[in-house]
């Protein structure tokens, strides 16, 4: 399985453009990533969850985060996104909480995790940084 090579072809030009779709697989902590972008939109979903999260009810198709690419400045190398990342406990829902970050050689999201104790309540958040290459 090939995976996304570091300065994959997504520029700004391409992420914003009305018509250009396309899926490229990132690795993200050991899992198989499916990065799809369209019209401006950024999703990503686990194609290959690695075993760890499967426990967490993790399966093919679940959505990590869900955003949009955002108006860079003149300049930059890095094309910015926001949107929601989601974290994962078993036999809790997925909880989301915002995220920011960048597109560059690699994706990369940071924001607040909510932390959930056994009922699935938050009990409290941690700074949460996802990379994607």
């Amino acid at each position: 399985m090939a995976l996304a090579a570091l300065g994959f072809a997504w520029s700004a030009a391409t992420a914003h453009a009305q018509d250009t779709c396309g899926t490229e697989q990132y690795d993200h902590n050991g899992s198989v990533m499916d990065v799809t972008v369209c019209r401006g939109e950024m999703t990503i979903t686990y194609a290959g969850p690695r075993p760890g999260l499967r426990q967490a009810g993790v399966a093919p198709g679940t959505v990590l985060f869900r955003g949009r690419f955002q108006p860079g400045r003149p300049g930059e190398e890095a094309t910015p996104l926001a949107g929601t990342a989601y974290v994962f406990r078993g036999g809790c829902p997925p909880a989301g909480y915002p995220v920011e970050g960048e597109l560059h050689a690699e994706i990369i999201l940071w924001g607040k995790a909510p932390v959930r104790d056994s009922g699935c309540r938050v009990t409290g958040y941690r700074d949460d940084t996802l990379r994607f290459n």
